[in-house]
């Protein structure tokens, strides 16, 4: 009997083709559609590979397939960095309608959610997910390619409008260090302010309270005041050398001070004092 079935296991990501991979944002829910579900009867969605810093397990608890409609939805982590992910769409369970494994059968794909430095990450076993042509050879190279001294150089210091928040009230500062190029966004405020995902520095230039996102893994805040009462809320536990508070940590007033919030995805912790001469 002649084998007339044909699935095909190529996807869309938000209806977007995935040929060059898809860039996300830290935190997005995205979904995951087989672009032509004719002749699937199953599908399976799973991560296989990833970056440094997450893990494969963590990835597929937030995968869930829909296999009426051949669609999934993934929450892609929360990470400031950004993260990759390397996914194995496979349709009929790999097998044609005579239990023979069809190697078309199978395909791969690639999310890869921006973080601060805008610049794909690369994951292990990554192949040509992020460019149908060139793998991950030119994410690497866009890297290895820019000039830079031994030294952070900054390069650009301008007005912009976050793009997390739409704020515009910020600062977007690129550097080179390393061979990588760099976003920090500094964020001035003069009343209660809610830390967003662009923010690395914050200045308060009047009392204010602030509040710090969820904690997250390698996440780093530097808060600025400038002899002003400002009161930072933790969305957690926060342990350093000199504090140890679990809901709120007070700057002093009579000096103008900065401290570093350093997140293990659990609490923020604040290395010793740095007192600024103004």
């Amino acid at each position: 009997m002649e084998n007339m079935s044909n699935p095909n296991p190529i996807c869309t990501v938000n209806g977007v083709s995935t040929t060059d991979g898809y860039d996300a944002s830290p935190g997005d829910t995205v979904t995951i559609s087989l672009a032509d579900a004719t002749d699937v009867t199953y599908w399976s969605l799973t991560c296989f590979s990833t970056d440094d810093q997450q893990t494969v397990d963590a990835i597929n608890s937030n995968i869930t397939v829909n296999q009426s409609l051949k669609t999934a939805t993934l929450v892609v982590p929360s990470t400031a960095r950004g993260c990759v992910i390397i996914l194995k769409s496979v349709v009929n369970r790999g097998n044609d309608q005579f239990g023979a494994v069809q190697a078309s059968y199978t395909t791969t794909l690639g999310i890869f959610a921006l973080g601060a430095s805008s610049t794909r990450l690369i994951a292990t076993k990554q192949t040509n997910e992020g460019n149908a042509t060139f793998g991950w050879i030119e994410d690497l190279n866009a890297i290895l390619s820019r000039e830079f001294t031994s030294d952070a150089e900054v390069v650009s210091l301008e007005e912009a409008t976050l793009s997390t928040t739409g704020q515009t009230a910020g600062y977007q500062i690129d550097y080179f260090g390393a061979g990588v190029k760099y976003h920090t966004y500094l964020h001035t405020t003069t009343a209660d302010y809610n830390v967003a995902a662009d923010d690395v520095l914050i200045m308060a230039q009047d009392d204010c309270d602030i509040y710090l996102p969820p904690p997250t893994d390698g996440r780093f805040i530097v808060i600025i005041s400038q002899q002003h009462a400002v009161t930072v809320y933790p969305n957690a536990t926060i342990e350093g050398t000199e504090v140890n508070h679990t809901t709120q940590f007070y700057f002093d007033h009579t000096t103008s001070s900065s401290r570093t919030f350093i997140s293990n995805g659990t609490d923020w912790f604040i290395p010793s004092p740095i007192i600024l001469e103004v």
